[in-house]
């Protein structure tokens, strides 16, 4: 169990660091896109290891999901002037949400959900960081979101 909590905890760091890599100046956003989703889909292989094989195999979906919200986040909304607190909540809500195939085979919809709205608070919640660094503000954003995915594997 300590070397569960370990491997999560370094992936979530792991994956924080990839995801403030992706929006730094002079690093390509794969780095975020790939990274912090392999990331999240890794701590879901972890707690997910005795699972049967389909379960596995949504991760694949999963993976592209979570890329897609990554990727894209920007991107659907009109671009305004500066963002706001919505726009990182709702980025939140799409970044938890993308983990929706795991979560139809698990069948663990409750800490699904708790995770989607934990996700959509954390991201609008250290949005006010973003004036003192980027680093800090876009790092705990991910870093909040890949901490968080350890909840689709509670029971």
């Amino acid at each position: 169990m300590v070397r569960q909590t370990a491997i999560w905890l370094s992936l979530s760091i792991i994956g924080a660091i990839l995801g403030r890599l992706g929006g730094k100046k002079g690093f390509n956003t794969k780095f975020r896109d790939i990274g912090t989703s392999l990331c999240i889909c890794l701590i879901l292989g972890l707690c997910s290891a005795k699972l049967p094989l389909k379960q596995w195999l949504w991760l694949i979906p999963t993976f592209g999901l979570q890329w897609a919200a990554l990727t894209s986040y920007k991107y659907f909304l009109p671009k305004p002037k500066d963002y706001f607190w919505w726009h990182y909540s709702l980025h939140g809500f799409m970044a938890a949400l993308a983990a929706i195939t795991f979560a139809w085979t698990s069948g663990h919809w409750f800490w699904f959900w708790v995770r989607v709205v934990i996700c959509a608070g954390w991201c609008s919640l250290v949005y006010p960081l973003h004036k003192l660094s980027d680093d800090l503000h876009e790092g705990l954003r991910y870093f909040g979101v890949c901490l968080s995915t350890r909840l689709l594997c509670l029971i």
